[in-house]
């Protein structure tokens, strides 16, 4: 038999309270089509806090904490058979004239290739526990310097220069 937590109790309460005062009311003119539902939708994304709860779970996912600033910072792992090929300048525009500010990578690291599980699946959490560290992974790093408009090749004087503490790890 399913148990459900005394959080999620409540929350159920909640989203049943809602539907029995705001949806239930609209039902026969939301199945005659006389009004569209999406002012009934936001009002419940409002009402459920959905759209903060969305909004921690994106930034949950991004990546490591972004010194000095709110939110966390990002790392694109990319493939190159060659590290040489990766254009710190042209990665650097072509991603941030494509990404908000807030999504342009904080770091990058150059892979020969993609490391997967027998289900090709990438491993992420090896990813993850090497951050950034250059002695954890032999892969290339680079930092953003974002007043430069390019990635630099990451050590401890280009972290330092940036004002970003070396990687604490687990």
């Amino acid at each position: 038999m399913l148990d459900f937590t005394e959080e999620q109790k409540l929350a159920q309460g909640a989203v049943r309270a809602w539907c029995a005062q705001r949806l239930e009311p609209k039902v026969a003119e939301l199945e005659a089509n006389t009004i569209t539902p999406y002012a009934l939708m936001r009002e419940l994304s409002a009402t459920l806090g959905i759209a903060d709860m969305a909004r921690a779970a994106f930034e949950k996912r991004r990546g490591g904490p972004d010194p000095g600033a709110e939110g966390r910072a990002g790392m694109v792992a990319l493939t190159y058979a060659d590290a040489a090929r990766f254009e710190p300048r042209a990665f650097h525009e072509f991603a941030s004239a494509r990404l908000a500010s807030y999504a342009v990578p904080l770091f990058v690291r150059i892979s020969p290739d993609a490391d997967l599980t027998s289900t090709f699946k990438l491993r992420k959490i090896d990813l993850q526990r090497s951050g950034y560290d250059p002695t954890r992974t032999r892969d290339a790093l680079y930092v953003r310097d974002a007043q430069a408009g390019r990635y630099v090749p990451l050590t401890a004087a280009s972290l330092a220069a940036l004002g970003i503490a070396p990687f604490a790890g687990d």
